[in-house]
């Protein structure tokens, strides 16, 4: 299997250092509320051919692909299979768009192919275990908030020693509402698959229970949450 999976590899990521001299990045599809994937269109300096690459949450490129069933299912078992071990799991796929062609407004349009799953390991610093003990001794809660795949949250936060039992993600928050978020949010420490605006949620909830909210982030989806919280706290 792993041996495979290197051939694969190897096939579509030979000679990678000359792709972006001669690739120019002409249209980007960012990230929604409704689709957690990003699809990039390159142009080639020669052919006839635009390059499209998405990537994202596996089930959401799975999705853009339309794949069958069956499919998408071997992909969600094997995508949790790897975020079990606390690695980040993107899904990525491809197509092609005659040059000149006008491109469509929405990324569901292009004829994607599945290409597989990249598992990226982000392992937590050596001091951040320590750093949650701290907190936890102090009397203070410490929650997650992530994007990421929920086994991988779930591992994570083992690791680094946040309490609690039970996961919330996104797309249950989409179905909750304000009171039975903040209800849940009481007591829940983990949450995943979580979009930038549900941040805010998450942060105005703890506080209208009368906590005093720190948050850290390090990128501009958690600009709305830091400015909101009581103590926001940016991170380079």
């Amino acid at each position: 299997m792993e041996q495979a999976f290197h051939r694969m590899a190897g096939a579509h990521l030979s000679d990678t250092n000359r792709l972006h001299p001669d690739w120019h990045l002409a249209r980007e599809y960012e990230l929604s509320p409704q689709l957690l994937a990003m699809t990039h269109v390159w142009q080639p300096r020669f052919g006839l051919h635009d390059i499209v690459a998405a990537n994202g949450a596996p089930e959401a490129v799975a999705a853009l692909c339309t794949l069958s069933e069956v499919l998408r299912d071997e992909i969600a078992t094997q995508a949790s299979a790897m975020a079990d071990q606390g690695l980040r799991v993107l899904g990525v796929a491809k197509a092609v768009h005659l040059c000149g062609h006008p491109w469509p407004e929405h990324q569901q349009a292009f004829d994607f192919q599945w290409l597989g799953l990249i598992a990226l390991a982000d392992p937590l610093r050596d001091e951040v275990p320590d750093a949650v003990a701290q907190c936890l001794r102090a009397g203070i809660r410490v929650v997650m908030i992530t994007g990421d795949h929920p086994r991988t949250a779930q591992a994570i936060a083992r690791q680094a020693g946040i309490q609690g039992e039970g996961i919330i993600t996104g797309s249950e928050i989409l179905r909750m509402s304000t009171d039975e978020l903040a209800d849940r949010a009481a007591t829940i420490n983990v949450f995943a698959r979580i979009r930038p605006a549900q941040k805010l949620a998450l942060v105005e909830a703890l506080k209208a229970q009368g906590h005093v909210v720190a948050m850290t982030g390090d990128g501009v989806n958690h600009a709305p949450a830091l400015k909101a919280a009581h103590i926001g706290i940016t991170m380079g």
